[in-house]
């Protein structure tokens, strides 16, 4: 199917920015250019697991420290209840204990 329309192609104009410097535009690094750039990444990846090492190393640490506190807080309240409950049966009931608090009420006898 012919038409009387001519092709877009040959009569187009192509606008200026598209043919200045047309070198530049598609520019391949040497081969000098890509093995620094390869090696920057390969050190920057490394950098990065390393940081990524440390971080776990540091989290466990951190996790164990955390845990180590959480059983010496359990202990300690074993023990303040151990303590408490050796205290009540020594005086048989609570009642010796208000008697104490009782005297220790501050009077102003003047």
């Amino acid at each position: 199917m012919e038409t009387d329309v001519p092709d877009l192609r040959d009569v187009a104009v192509p606008a200026a920015t598209e043919t200045a410097d047309p070198t530049q535009r598609r520019r391949v690094l040497t081969t000098d250019e890509t093995t620094q750039a390869v090696a920057r990444a390969q050190t920057t990846l490394a950098e990065i697991a390393t940081r990524r090492a440390a971080d776990a190393e540091r989290a466990a640490a951190d996790a164990a420290d955390r845990d180590a506190t959480e059983a010496a807080e359990a202990a300690r309240q074993a023990e303040l209840s151990r303590w408490s409950a050796d205290d009540t049966s020594q005086t048989g009931d609570d009642t010796a204990t208000t008697a104490d608090a009782e005297e220790d009420v501050l009077s102003r006898d003047v």
